[in-house]
């Protein structure tokens, strides 16, 4: 099993109010998007940021329940993906040593790890089937438009302008605006511009 990160929340293509959850290889370089909801967006953001919401959430409560009942999460595994979708366990252990594991979506695997500061490991095979659907609708999409249109490079330097002019603007502005801008984002869920700033925040503090 490879161990991977929580690298990013980025804005989906679709379905609408999807986002796109990154994974990204701890000792390596490979990266898993998985596509999630908007409530597991904003709960991943949040334990990101270290921000607590004023009222429990229900992965709060989840925590909660096994801490009270002695019961504690030890790890998770992404152990399969099929027609699109991952799979994930999560492993847990009784105080009397005894352990076990519990299906769970992927994107709620990944909120408790957070929670419970664990690891998430993804299984070779996923990784091995993920990349090769990969490839094979690359080539689909290579069949079908081979050649860019003059359209689709001025979109492409067009984004690629608005996220230097992002970073310079979140670069000249102090911690304590970036922090108000943070919160404003997680409020308003836009999770990818949150994402953006806890980047520029978390860079600050490693200088």
């Amino acid at each position: 099993m490879i161990e991977f990160i929580v690298s990013d929340i980025r804005n989906a293509q679709a379905p609408s109010e999807a986002y796109a959850l990154i994974l990204k290889e701890k000792e390596g370089e490979r990266i898993l998007p998985i596509l999630i909801g908007m409530t597991e967006a904003r709960a991943i953001v949040l334990e990101m940021n270290k921000m607590k919401p004023k009222r429990p959430t229900p992965h709060d409560l989840f925590m909660r329940l096994s801490e009270m009942c002695k019961v504690y999460a030890g790890y998770v595994v992404i152990h399969k993906f099929e027609e699109g979708v991952f799979y994930a366990d999560i492993h847990f252990r009784r105080e009397n040593g005894e352990v076990f594991t519990i299906d769970s979506r992927t994107s709620d695997a990944v909120v408790l790890a957070l929670k419970g500061n664990i690891p998430v490991y993804v299984e070779e095979e996923v990784l091995e089937t993920y990349y090769s659907d990969q490839e094979n609708i690359e080539e689909n999409i290579a069949e079908t438009d081979e050649e860019e249109t003059e359209d689709d490079l001025e979109l492409d330097l067009s984004d690629e302008n608005y996220d230097k002019y992002l970073s310079t603007k979140l670069e000249e502005m102090s911690l304590e605006e970036l922090q108000n801008l943070l919160d404003g984002a997680v409020e308003c869920e836009d999770f990818e511009m949150a994402s953006k700033i806890h980047d520029e925040i978390e860079r600050r503090k490693q200088e």
